[in-house]
């Protein structure tokens, strides 16, 4: 499982820059409705044979050819990638921390009685070939007479018996002392980080084995962090990186038992591993993103605010939910039953792979983001009307908040507004979020109150474009929802005729 939550070391907010791409599972081409909506429509026969009349029949009597097979398809290669086993973020911390040689860290030498120490983690150190270490060296003892230092690397029988008995393969990693600036003679204390290329050793790791480290002879003594420790990273690694925690000593020893710890090494890997093919490793990778991102959010609350791309019967108008989406006009499946359930929608199979709970669908085929298309209090065209009703009528609020609005102000004929234009300005040197900032006073200071209407008539206050819509939307949102995560989907590509990629451009930088 290597896919470990990369953005999210520090900071829960990186998370889903990194692994949340939502995609409409409705292919973005979504047929017209009497709204305006973007749909697939009827189709009437543009692909269809039609009846034959006989045009290249053969004479009389003459047999059907029979038709050519498919040729089967070429096998896909096998698919090899080099992948590392910390985050990188995780292992510049640890590394950054130790270097700091504070005592307040938490990083204690390796006890030359106790190794090896192995890791047990055999999701990800497991069926691979070993490419690099990187190694924390706590501790030296003298380097032989060559100048060389050593470092022994196991590979054992990650079963609880093979644990406790003889290795399957040892290797003695040898390296430079001045090389590498480590000291030749024995020294306490030396905080220094070194990676070691291993290709050279062609240590493979297979399937049901662990690898296991130091030798009570190497030379160099490895840093470890006290699992129970209460420093800053250990706090980090126990809620995020749960396998990292803890390691078990004295394995690989024949007649000896293995014992866990509550140590947690630092020491980084690089490794290549093999699959089948590009399409196992994508699945693959696939999984292990949810099953991280599930451990975040299983049980967590989900409301969606949308248009018709986001609709589904019984869920997008759920009275019993919020009494204001009992009326949403729907598209899926009433227009189009590509949909057999609800959990094959984008919405819906985020809600489902994650465990989280739904709590409120305020999606309206045909919405628009700005509004007033025909009034100007329209409630089905306003966001920032809609954005005060995503909690449920029992008092339940969202833990987290998709926004999927835009596609059908990209489709018609609603003013985009100059917030891109200021954004695209590199004469104005400022950063996007002074620019914005200076820009929303401005839209906040006009826009009249609460719930926010559109200027139609150019006389009252309100709103004048599709890119003050969305923001004022996304006040009114985070006003009322101030502890969601609220994401903002990336619209797609479309097919219908009144597309602009322009105009979506505009609205994605927005």
């Amino acid at each position: 499982m290597k896919l470990r939550l990369i953005a999210l070391l520090l900071t829960l907010a990186m998370l889903f820059s990194l692994s949340l791409t939502l995609v409409s599972c409705g292919g973005g081409n979504e047929g017209e409705d009497d709204t305006g909506e973007v749909g697939g429509g009827e189709n009437d026969g543009g692909n269809t044979g039609g009846e034959n009349d006989g045009g290249n029949t053969g004479g009389e009597g003459d047999p059907e050819p029979e038709p050519e097979p498919e040729p089967e398809p070429e096998p896909l290669p096998p698919y090899t990638v080099t992948e590392k086993y910390l985050p990188t973020e995780v292992s510049s911390a640890l590394m950054a921390n130790f270097i700091e040689k504070s005592a307040a860290n938490g990083y204690n030498a390796l006890s030359r009685s106790a190794g090896p120490f192995a890791y047990i983690d055999i999701d990800t150190l497991t069926n691979c070939t070993l490419k690099s270490i990187t190694i924390p060296v706590m501790k030296t003892s003298a380097a032989d007479a060559e100048g060389k230092h050593k470092f022994t690397i196991f590979v054992v029988d990650s079963s609880a018996t093979g644990l406790a008995t003889a290795p399957v393969a040892t290797y003695t990693v040898t390296f430079d002392a001045v090389d590498n600036e480590l000291p030749l003679v024995a020294t306490n204390n030396v905080y220094k980080v070194v990676t070691l290329d291993l290709t050279e050793y062609n240590i493979v790791v297979g399937e049901g084995q662990t690898v296991a480290f130091f030798d009570s002879q190497d030379s160099i003594l490895p840093a470890y962090l006290l699992t129970n420790g209460n420093t800053d990273m250990m706090d980090v690694i126990k809620a995020k990186y749960p396998q990292m925690c803890n390691m078990y000593t004295s394995v690989g020893k024949t007649g000896s038992s293995y014992r866990t710890t509550n140590n947690t090494l630092c020491i980084d890997i690089e490794y290549e591993k093999t699959y089948e093919n590009v399409e196992v490793y994508a699945d693959t990778q696939y999984q292990a993103a949810l099953t991280a991102l599930k451990a975040l959010y299983a049980g967590k609350k989900i409301s969606i605010i949308g248009d018709s791309i986001s609709t589904f019967s019984n869920y997008s108008n759920d009275a019993s939910a919020n009494s204001t989406t009992a009326n949403h006009d729907l598209y899926y499946p009433k227009n189009d039953y590509t949909f057999a359930n609800y959990k094959y929608t984008y919405w819906g199979r985020t809600l489902t792979d994650l465990g989280m709970n739904l709590c409120v669908n305020n999606s309206w085929s045909g919405a628009r983001t700005y509004g007033g298309f025909r009034t100007a209090t329209d409630y089905n065209d306003r966001f920032a009307f809609r954005a005060n009703e995503l909690d449920r009528d029992d008092g339940m609020t969202p833990d987290v908040i998709l926004v999927y609005l835009g596609i059908n102000d990209v489709l018609n004929d609603i003013p985009m507004g100059d917030l891109y234009a200021i954004l695209a300005d590199e004469t104005d040197t400022r950063s996007d979020d002074a620019k914005v900032a200076e820009w929303f006073a401005t839209v906040l200071a006009g826009a009249g109150t609460n719930p926010y209407r559109p200027n139609i008539d150019g006389n009252t206050p309100g709103y004048t474009s599709f890119e003050q819509a969305y923001a004022l939307g996304m006040y009114t949102m985070m006003q009322n929802y101030p502890a969601a995560e609220v994401y903002c989907l990336t619209l797609l590509f479309n097919y219908h005729s009144n597309f602009n990629a322009d105009r979506l451009e505009m609205a994605n930088r927005s």
